[in-house]
């Protein structure tokens, strides 16, 4: 498809009738012991599952008569320099060859900004699941397991039997038939639960989300216009990486085992943003720009990793005052904030915001913005008991913080959350293409903090903060940002921020003092002035490495 499609991020609220019968787990998370040579599979609410969870499928006929394709894929978390978007590289040649001007203004030449960066990235944890992830797909037909005459464009198979086979590679394919039943399954390679795979290949212990998909398409190309979304799952697939770095401890050792020290660094508070969003409302933004990267890693006996190849929370407590008079410092809202910065990972934390009248800001006064980041454990916490609050329109009880055990403290609403698939409201991603013509993979959702949502098991509990080598413990940790700003607001109801200082206070990194602050803030380029070409090579599909 040529040039740039607007998308409106929508969430899918029917059941598509490719297939009517479908039943799927919500999430399946897989956790890999090396020392006890063995794979921990556990849904998001911390119950441990005896045997691998499987999708399944049918009374396909609608399918079968359009003479479809069932496609299942494998996607890969490849979040572009934001949260604010999630997606998810499903065919990664494209995503390679995508020409997105996405950049960080306002920030220091770092690591991982550019698009090079992003792709190497993505293409150490393909190769990852590539080696170590595969699917059993079942077909219980009369007639067995049909599959592509032309072959596989996006995996490789192994034939089982006449009824089943095993996949692994981007996505796959196979025809349903009348009296179809799929069975598909997840398998874990045997080898990847051995030592010497990863000194050998040199994986540093990872942790990896992704989504697994299930579509029914109009050909077995890749390319099918007609791609019509039938489910997805939760995926996440991660080692454990105790010994080398502190993990979290328990009385109970099969447990899936996270990193205890905070080392996301480069912290510091982006663009304001102020907008109007109805005739009496508006809304504020402080996203937080991170850096979870780490320069080093720790390794024991050819086996490497940091607290940075995992993913970690990030959550704000965020304060607005009125300092007009500077002899009163005015209340006028507090709230929770952030999101998750996934593993290996530089980018913004845009966060929900929150919404105010709009009386609360006004043209000629002076605000101050604090965001304290002093405990993570307990704003993100609070962060996701605010969202709980916000859905079920119910208060919810807050629990006393426990600073012990294996993982921060969950909250007890009243009433139950179902699939968490919604936020109050949704933006037009125009910057990430998504066409129907070209799958490329690119999932849009909410923010990031829907992944993990209802996981009891994840975050641990953190010990300390750590930063360029240097570290401190978690109650002894102190860093508030201060903006002060003045706002403007146009004849088309534009807030404008104005005269920006900043402040950094912290007993544990270098504080800092500026004015007229230019916050950083994430945004993308048009890729191109001419209409007729939309960056991609519309007929080499690319070599796709297993």
């Amino acid at each position: 498809m040529k040039g740039i499609l607007l998308i409106l991020v929508t969430l899918i609220s029917f059941r598509s009738y490719a297939c009517v019968n479908i039943n799927a787990p919500e999430a399946i998370n897989v956790s890999l012991s090396l020392i006890d040579k063995k794979a921990m599979i556990f849904d998001e609410e911390g119950i441990f599952q005896d045997e691998m969870p499987s999708l399944l499928a049918s009374s396909c006929q609608k399918a079968a008569s359009q003479k479809k394709f069932m496609m299942f894929a494998i996607g890969i978390e490849n979040f572009i320099l934001s949260d604010e978007f999630l997606s998810f590289s499903i065919n990664d040649t494209l995503t390679f060859g995508s020409k997105d001007q996405c950049r960080i203004e306002n920030v220091e030449k770092i690591n991982g900004l550019k698009k090079e960066d992003r792709n190497k990235r993505l293409q150490r944890r393909r190769y990852l699941i590539n080696h170590c992830v595969s699917f059993d797909v079942e077909d219980k037909s009369k007639t067995g397991l049909e599959l592509p005459e032309e072959g596989q464009p996006g995996c490789k198979l192994n034939r089982i039997d006449k009824n089943s086979a095993n996949f692994f590679g981007f996505f796959c394919f196979f025809k349903p038939k009348p009296d179809s039943q799929f069975k598909i399954t997840p398998k874990i390679a045997q080898k990847c639960l051995e030592k010497e795979f990863y000194n050998e290949n040199k994986f540093a212990l990872q942790d990896i989300m992704g989504t697994l998909e299930l579509y029914a398409a109009g050909d077995a190309t890749g390319r099918s216009a007609k791609l019509e979304f039938l489910e997805d799952i939760k995926f996440r697939f991660t080692q454990n990486p105790d010994p080398i770095v502190p993990t979290n401890k328990s009385r109970y050792e099969d447990i899936p085992k996270w990193p205890t020290q905070w080392k996301i660094k480069n912290t510091t508070v982006g663009k304001i943003n102020i907008n109007k969003i109805s005739d009496e409302l508006i809304t504020i933004k402080a996203p937080i720009l991170v850096n979870n990267q780490c320069e080093e890693s720790k390794c024991l006996n050819g086996v490497c990793t940091s607290s940075c190849d995992y993913s970690q929370p990030v959550a704000s407590e965020y304060a607005l005052f009125d300092i007009t008079n500077p002899k009163k410092k005015e209340y006028i809202k507090s709230w929770f904030d952030g999101g998750i910065a996934p593993a290996d990972w530089i980018g913004m934390i845009s966060g929900l915001g929150i919404s105010l009248n709009k009386n609360s800001l006004e043209k000629n006064r002076r605000y101050r913005l604090e965001v304290d980041m002093s405990d993570i454990e307990y704003n993100y916490m609070m962060f996701k008991g605010q969202i709980e609050s916000r859905l079920l329109l119910n208060p919810n009880t807050i629990p006393n913080i426990a600073r012990e055990g294996q993982t921060i403290g969950s909250i007890n609403p009243i009433g139950e959350i179902q699939r968490y698939n919604s936020l109050p409201s949704f933006p037009v991603f125009d910057t990430i293409r998504f066409t129907g013509e070209n799958h490329v993979g690119v999932k849009n959702s909410v923010n990031s903090i829907s992944r993990v949502f209802k996981n009891t098991v994840w975050p641990p509990y953190f010990t300390d903060y750590c930063e360029n080598g240097q570290c401190i413990l978690k109650k002894d940790h102190r860093l508030l940002f201060a903006l002060e700003f003045n706002i403007d607001i146009d004849k088309n109801d534009k807030y404008i921020i104005e005269n920006v200082s900043y402040k950094k206070i912290s007993n544990h990194n270098n504080q800092t003092t500026i004015q007229n602050f230019k916050g950083p803030y994430f945004t993308c380029e048009p890729p191109g002035s001419d209409q007729d070409d939309d960056g991609w090579d519309d007929d080499d599909f690319g070599d796709i490495d297993f």
